[in-house]
């Protein structure tokens, strides 16, 4: 952790996404399965490490935590002391492209979104996974602890895991009952902890799984990027992803109301703007969840101001793909050359879609 020290790098911080829940929920189902799918993308997930002093429950549900453990590009590191470890991580000559930290049950979320906020690192969402069972556990008189009611104020994401035991009905009801504590957040549902990684942290750029499917084409103000068949989706292993692109510069209020009207399934969003208010600046804009906003970046200088936005929503089909290869659900050539031309920032106007 310490060989190759460098100086933070505040230009371009590294994205930190929260996980969070209670105890039991599969919070190791979700980051374990994210680690084994993982393509093209460097992730650390730091892992707390229980002291000898912890309940009998929680030394069995982090028992797998004690060690360093190295999966593809990806590693676990149990962590005491956060702090230090996120800003070695910041320091080190070779960065990762992701940080994970996993939340205890009873952890604050103040402490926990401050993370995100050290030197060299951005807020990337805060997911909170709970039992899909939750909900007749709360119908029967069970209460959730205050630390994870906080968390689900908090949730930019929430994950309904072990759907394939409680069911779709139960299921649904938890959703009801939780949304009323997650008001920002959009609910996903998963069988064994199994949900998309670009659900999680966003695209890989270059790169698609195999529960993924690409769809490009040109942004319009009226154009909805769902399918038909995607409507009802609400299973997190399979996803969608959109690029819209637009060489000509877009009204603000437009695209503003386009992102209020963004359908449910859909979970992030990033990517650069070319506002005819604003022409010298790109925007970054950035969505997961519900939150989303709209910031100036820097001047667009020798670049050719271009609008290109990512969206990632629930759906999609299985299919077979070569690594490092972009299948293209439906893109016009004049599009594909341009997106190929042209490379944009991953991302204070902010906003509430729903």
């Amino acid at each position: 952790m310490r060989a190759g020290v460098h100086a933070i790098d505040t230009a371009n911080p590294i994205p930190l996404t929260v996980v969070g829940g209670p105890v039991g929920a599969g919070k190791s189902a979700v980051i374990r399965h994210l680690m084994q799918a993982q393509i093209g993308r460097r992730v650390v997930i730091i892992v707390p490490q229980v002291a000898g002093s912890a309940s009998g429950d929680e030394r069995s549900a982090h028992a797998s935590d004690a060690r360093l453990e190295c999966i593809g590009q990806c590693m676990m590191l149990p962590s005491r002391d956060p702090v230090d470890d996120l800003l070695q991580l910041a320091r080190m000559e070779r960065r990762p492209d992701h940080v994970i930290v996993e939340a205890n049950g009873d952890e604050s979320p103040a402490r926990l979104v401050g993370y995100a906020y050290m030197p060299g690192f951005r807020p990337d969402g805060v997911v909170i996974v709970v039992d899909a069972a939750a909900g007749v556990q709360i119908e029967a008189g069970e209460t959730l602890s205050v630390a994870t009611q906080a968390q689900l104020r908090r949730a930019d994401l929430v994950v309904l895991n072990k759907v394939d035991l409680s069911g779709p009905r139960v299921a649904a009801a938890t959703q009801r009952t939780l949304a009323k504590l997650a008001p920002s957040a959009r609910f996903l549902w998963s069988h064994g902890g199994q949900v998309a990684a670009s659900v999680l942290l966003g695209p890989t750029a270059g790169h698609v799984a195999a529960n993924e499917t690409s769809v490009v084409a040109e942004w319009r103000s009226d154009y909805e990027p769902v399918s038909s068949r995607d409507r009802t989706s609400r299973l997190g292993e399979r996803c969608r992803t959109w690029c819209l692109v637009s060489e000509r510069p877009l009204e603000a209020r437009a695209f503003r109301d386009w992102v209020a009207r963004l359908p449910g399934t859909v979970m992030r969003g990033s990517g650069v703007v070319h506002l005819r208010e604003e022409p010298q600046h790109r925007q970054d804009f950035a969505l997961i969840g519900s939150r989303w906003r709209l910031t100036r970046g820097a001047p667009w200088g020798a670049s050719a101001p271009l609008t290109r936005v990512t969206l990632v929503s629930l759906g999609g089909e299985m299919r077979q793909v070569r690594a490092g290869t972009l299948p293209e659900e439906s893109a016009p050539p004049a599009v594909r050359r341009r997106i190929q031309l042209h490379e944009s920032p991953v991302g204070a106007s902010v906003g509430d879609s729903r």
